[in-house]
């Protein structure tokens, strides 16, 4: 069973991923947020395989979020969800240890495959 915890702050987006992971069958969402704070707290706690983080978070961005996250807990593995793999942000979190980028338009099914190979990473 792979564990997940997201990290979006549009709820909508938050809680369909959510819902859609836990749907998946071999994925427990052991933990949710909105925000880089709590994520990191959230993190540290449940230990979990792979953390999907959005790009757009309030306050800490997404990028800066997984930086902090690595910087906790270097084991982490995480998976950027931004609208450009090639923006700034995004290449700055792969520097600092991002295992993957999720781009905006990628179907529910292809994330799931990409938390499962991020997992196995």
């Amino acid at each position: 069973m792979v564990t997940v915890v997201v990290v979006e702050n549009l709820r909508l987006v938050r809680e369909s991923v959510v819902h859609a992971l836990s749907a998946a069958g071999d994925m427990t969402v052991v933990g949710h947020c909105a925000d880089g704070d709590a994520a990191v707290e959230i993190v540290l706690r449940e230990r979990p395989d792979v953390v999907v983080v959005g790009q757009g978070l309030p306050g800490t961005d997404g990028a800066e979020t997984a930086r902090h996250i690595i910087e906790a807990w270097p084991q982490a593995r995480i998976l950027l969800h931004a609208a450009d793999a090639a923006a700034e942000r995004a290449v700055a979190a792969i520097i600092s240890g991002v295992v993957a980028v999720a781009l905006d338009n990628m179907s529910i099914e292809t994330l799931i495959q990409t938390i499962r190979v991020v997992a196995d990473h």
